[in-house]
């Protein structure tokens, strides 16, 4: 049995994702119906994580206007660049604070920026998994090859920042930092040049937003999530230039990305386009070695087979009492998500790990031996309810309860 558990407050997993346990830019025109006389179109320059999003956004913006907009996704400092150099653009969307700043600074920007959407990031390795790569601390591993945006790149820049948390961490050993540096094989122009090295198989392992991992990609790799204390928030703002030809329309752009219809369509990328709530969260997230990412709400776990377990939570201060926990099997949840055991490797089922992470930064790592009903059968479950009432949603209307736990 492996088993590495972290907790920094009362709490439990009020969010969890399961870990897979194995391990440039483009220009795009819509073709709206015949534009008005003398309305100019648009040009948007915006970050390469944006760009199936804002296509489909860009779509529907277009023919509810009339107009052309013309995207140009690349990395946020090559969008700075070109249009220092003088590069026509009406609109820019940063994939962080700094290249906006930059850009303020450099007199390009017209207008106050404004926060419009976040990401997270998560690691992405090959279908096969040439590597072996079962965990975050995998990549530190000798001779494997690991691809990243370069550093100026907001997504290469996130990425650093997670591995320097990492190696603080003593579960990834000593010298982390040095020997990730050791395997980084190259430093990319943007994320889609990063995705598109590990699905043709060109890198062990890769670092991009979680919003990448579309359905064409998933289909090709597997994700190890980043748990929150070292996950990074991408915040994304927009902002309308100060070279713009056509400043009203650039502005009424702006405005439909945060209508409700804009952040629609960024969700529906896995966007996070709700405002920090600095709580526990209502819904658990399951990624990796499942069909599809599966967002579980507690709505949603209701309708799954009803497991009760009795534990007793015991912290520093000593016994706070036994309880009686009310929820959904972990094991029912992954099946729900649509699990997918890698069996290539004997023993799979102990070779294989989920790890979780909770909004009050708990952590924990079971084998998925241990929680599969005809193996290990630890009743491990997300609990909506205790002593038959509803979890509050202020202490976490979702908890991980692992009985035996202190």
């Amino acid at each position: 049995m492996v088993r590495r558990i972290r907790r920094t407050g009362p709490a439990l997993a009020a969010l969890v994702m399961v870990i897979s346990s194995l391990a440039g830019a483009t220009v795009r025109a819509a073709t709206p119906p015949a534009q008005a006389a003398g309305n100019a179109g648009l040009t948007v320059f915006a970050a390469a994580s944006l760009t199936e999003a804002f296509t489909t956004l860009g779509t529907a913006f277009d023919h509810a206007n009339n107009v052309t907009v013309k995207f140009n996704f690349a990395g946020s400092d090559a969008l700075v660049t070109q249009m220092e150099q003088g590069a026509p653009a009406d609109v820019f969307a940063s994939a962080n604070q700094a290249q906006m700043t930059l850009a303020v600074q450099k007199g390009l920007i017209g207008s106050t920026p404004t926060e419009f959407v976040r990401n997270r990031l998560v690691v992405v390795v090959p279908k096969n998994n040439p590597a072996h790569i079962y965990s975050l601390p995998d990549l530190g591993q000798p001779g494997v090859s690991l691809v990243l945006a370069a550093p100026t790149v907001p997504v290469g820049k996130y990425a650093r920042a997670a591995f320097k948390l990492m190696a603080a961490d003593t579960t990834f050993g000593t010298d982390f930092l040095a020997r990730i540096q050791a395997n980084i094989m190259s430093n990319e122009t943007d994320v889609k040049a990063v995705v598109a090295k590990v699905t043709l198989g060109e890198a062990d392992a890769g670092v991009v937003y979680v919003t990448d991992v579309t359905p064409s990609v998933a289909a090709k790799t597997l994700s190890i999530f980043i748990p929150p204390p070292f996950n990074q928030v991408a915040t994304y703002p927009i902002a309308v230039t100060k070279t713009s030809q056509n400043a009203a329309l650039a502005r009424k752009f702006v405005d439909y990305v945060q209508s409700p219809a804009g952040k629609a369509a960024l969700a529906a990328r896995n966007f996070i386009t709700t405002a920090p709530a600095g709580g526990p969260s209502s819904a658990v997230a399951i990624s990796g070695i499942v069909s599809a990412t599966a967002i579980l709400t507690v709505a949603d776990l209701r309708k799954l087979p009803v497991t009760t377990v009795k534990v007793t939570l015991r912290t520093e201060k000593g016994t706070q009492g036994t309880y009686s926990y009310t929820g959904v099997l972990l094991y029912t949840a992954l099946q729900k998500a649509g699990l997918v055991p890698n069996t290539s490797f004997k023993n799979d089922l102990l070779r294989q790990f989920v790890t979780m992470g909770g909004t009050d930064n708990y952590q924990a790592t079971l084998s998925l031996a241990e929680i599969t009903p005809d193996f290990g059968h630890q009743p491990v479950i997300l609990a909506y309810a205790r002593n038959g009432t509803p979890l509050a949603a202020d202490e976490g209307a979702i908890r991980l309860i692992v009985p035996g736990d202190t």
